[in-house]
């Protein structure tokens, strides 16, 4: 009897800790999703301003699919410039946020080798594979997307544009449409925006 109380007691103290872990992880969600939304934000009003720039320099759109090497991915829906953001397009451009998210409540469960708590094993698959997506999507912005922003923003000084600083928009289409190192840049900054955006949805 002694056994089989201490084994319930057990059970219902496993139990507890899971619903906590579980509570924890939920809140670092929440949080994650509101944070997803300023970074998918920044990503979709660098492709804007592109778009935009692009259109203006050279009289065209740029495809509304991103090809891959293996796979081909559509450019998300954008917005119109509003006419205020016009003269400030190159922070739109450069200002792509880079992911910072919680998951205080899976390191919680996994630090101390809770995971065999979560008896729904289909969600703690889940939750490795959210992990295992976030660490992909940290890993390439601070190996792939700072580097080369860092690189631009260097690189853009010669031509006299800062990230920050107002510009008027005919300049920049004027050096998009005369300067084929900076109309490049652009282009690839807009689809480094559109894998980042990729690899945020997913």
């Amino acid at each position: 009897m002694g056994i089989q109380l201490g084994n319930g007691n057990e059970a219902r103290s496993n139990q507890g800790t899971g619903a906590a872990h579980l509570s924890e992880i939920a809140d670092d969600l929440r949080a994650n999703l509101g944070f997803h939304d300023k970074l998918y934000d920044s990503a979709v009003a660098g492709i804007a301003a592109v778009d935009y720039v692009y259109e203006k320099a050279f009289d065209r759109e740029l495809p509304d699919v991103l090809r891959l090497s293996v796979e081909t991915r559509p450019v998300p829906d954008t917005k119109a410039i509003a006419e205020e953001g016009l003269d400030i397009l190159m922070g739109s451009v450069n200002l792509i946020g880079i992911i910072v998210i919680s998951r205080n409540g899976y390191e919680s469960l996994i630090n101390p080798g809770h995971l065999g708590l979560i008896k729904n094993r289909d969600l703690a698959r889940r939750f490795q594979q959210y992990k295992n997506q976030y660490d992909d999507v940290r890993d390439t912005a601070g190996d792939v997307f700072r580097p080369f922003r860092n690189d631009s923003v260097l690189a853009n000084y010669k031509y006299g544009v800062s990230v920050f600083g107002e510009r008027p928009v005919e300049e920049i289409i004027e050096r998009t449409r005369n300067h084929a190192e900076f109309a490049a840049y652009l282009r690839s900054a807009r689809e480094w925006g559109i894998v980042h955006a990729v690899f945020l949805d997913d």
